[in-house]
């Protein structure tokens, strides 16, 4: 074995074990790495990992991004000391805002379950005229496609980072009731007994336990008695996976020289178990799991 496929080796096997862990399953077909993405923004991983193909590894390391060990394995060059793909955190809104265009396609096609999980967290919210109901990282509301369908007149108060994901909305939704905050749904207030229900989708994923924690309380002060919390989201498939992922952010926002005050787009799910502890502990109750899609995406229901 050559040092050069050592060195891939070595990359891929402490990689392998997450990519197929991942709700994306990128082809092989978009994982191909080659020398003509040079100096652009890569798109392989699209979604989860983010990446920048560079004319030269940081030096003294061998660091491939997921696109680029798939590329790799699909039959590419291997990665050179000139040719290699390395992974760049972005912050969160950017990070969606540059791939507004095809985004609804990519979800609804290649995240585990979303075939169906859309329609049935719609089902789970309220259909009383009028309904009140808090999104949480509501995107372009791909959620609310069937809810709008079975509820016209809900009134729905959409939080994002995104300021081109809440315009997308917008436009895809000119007739209904909608009151769209640009923002972080953990420090926009949401008030006391405001809302019908909450929900949220493929958002959550992205923040620590703590973090949670103080927002699944403020979300319970704001549900109205009896209102409900519906998450769809996918989460970690052991405590050992749970570690690694917040491990792997904090050793790349340490390489990259970020800080915490910002929010960078990386995946970090919780066990599912631990979700609905914190869920429990913020004074939820009846908090059950009430479909499971694919290996690691739940839906689950909390009751005020």
């Amino acid at each position: 074995m050559t040092p050069e496929q050592n060195d891939l080796r070595n990359a891929v096997l402490p990689l392998l074990r997450r990519i197929t862990k991942c709700r994306t399953r990128i082809s092989k077909r978009k994982a191909r790495a080659s020398d003509k993405l040079k100096g652009q923004p890569v798109r392989l991983s699209f979604f989860i990992f983010g990446g920048i193909c560079a004319d030269r590894a940081p030096q003294g390391k061998t660091n491939f991004c997921f696109g680029c060990v798939y590329g790799k394995m699909a039959g590419d060059d291997l990665p050179t000391e000139r040719n290699c793909i390395f992974m760049k955190l972005e912050k969160m809104d950017e990070f969606f805002a540059a791939r507004i265009e095809g985004y609804d396609e990519h979800m609804k096609s290649n995240i585990e379950g979303a075939s169906g999980f859309y329609a049935y967290t719609a089902e789970l919210l309220p259909r009383e005229a009028k309904s009140r109901i808090l999104d949480l990282g509501c995107g372009t509301g791909l959620e609310l496609e069937a809810y709008f369908a079975k509820n016209p007149s809900a009134e729905v108060t959409g939080i994002d980072l995104s300021e081109v994901m809440l315009n997308a909305l917008k436009a895809k939704f000119p007739d209904n009731k909608l009151n769209l905050i640009q923002g972080s749904y953990f420090s926009v207030p949401f008030g006391e007994e405001q809302y019908d229900a909450a929900v949220s989708v493929e958002s959550l994923h992205h923040f620590r336990a703590d973090m949670k924690a103080s927002l699944y309380r403020k979300l319970h002060a704001a549900l109205k008695d009896g209102g409900v919390f519906v998450l769809t989201d996918y989460f970690a498939e052991s405590e050992e996976l749970e570690k690694e992922y917040f491990q792997n952010l904090a050793e790349l926002k340490k390489e990259q020289g970020l800080s915490d005050d910002e929010f960078y787009h990386y995946d970090t799910p919780l066990l599912v178990e631990h979700e609905m502890d914190i869920l429990r502990q913020a004074g939820f109750r009846d908090v059950r799991i009430m479909k499971q899609w694919g290996e690691s995406t739940y839906t689950v229901l909390s009751a005020k």
